[in-house]
């Protein structure tokens, strides 16, 4: 009977060590972020859905042409929350470049704003995507909110 237990017993132990040894792959989805546009007095910018789309990013391309951002990579959400409507911004805005970013804040085709994006790739197992390390307003630093994901803008108007 001994016999018959010590093959069992080596065929799971032999099992158990190969699989013991095997990396699980894992991969995090790309980091969510997303910007809330208020006036000074903390009232929201956009109100309505026809005005959300009047709000958009632009920047100066290396050719010196003016580019606006697509909506697909800067896009509005309605929102249940003060500020009405928020902007989710796409990783593909991010891209893969550490300099930052600078951008224009346009509402109805006229400049609101600055926005500079600084990101910084993350090099952990399961997290290779870039995550934004500051955002500037204007010149002046934006804090994330408590939520972890939106960052509060505020307009001059």
């Amino acid at each position: 009977m001994q016999t018959r237990l010590v093959p069992v017993v080596a065929g799971l132990l032999s099992s158990l060590m190969l699989t013991g040894c095997e990396r699980r792959e894992c991969t995090n989805p790309p980091p969510q972020y997303q910007f809330a546009f208020v006036t000074a007095q903390g009232q929201p910018i956009v109100t309505d859905s026809l005005q959300a789309k009047t709000l958009r990013l632009a920047y100066t391309s290396t050719s010196g042409s003016k580019l606006v951002v697509p909506q697909a990579q800067f896009r509005p959400i309605p929102t249940t929350t003060q500020y009405r409507y928020v902007y989710q911004l796409s990783h593909e805005l991010i891209g893969n470049e550490v300099q930052p970013r600078q951008y224009t804040i346009e509402l109805s085709e006229q400049p609101v704003g600055t926005l500079q994006l600084t990101v910084q790739q993350r090099n952990t197992e399961c997290d290779k995507w870039m995550h934004l390390t500051e955002v500037q307003a204007n010149h002046k630093p934006v804090l994330i909110g408590t939520d972890n994901v939106t960052y509060q803008i505020t307009i001059d108007r």
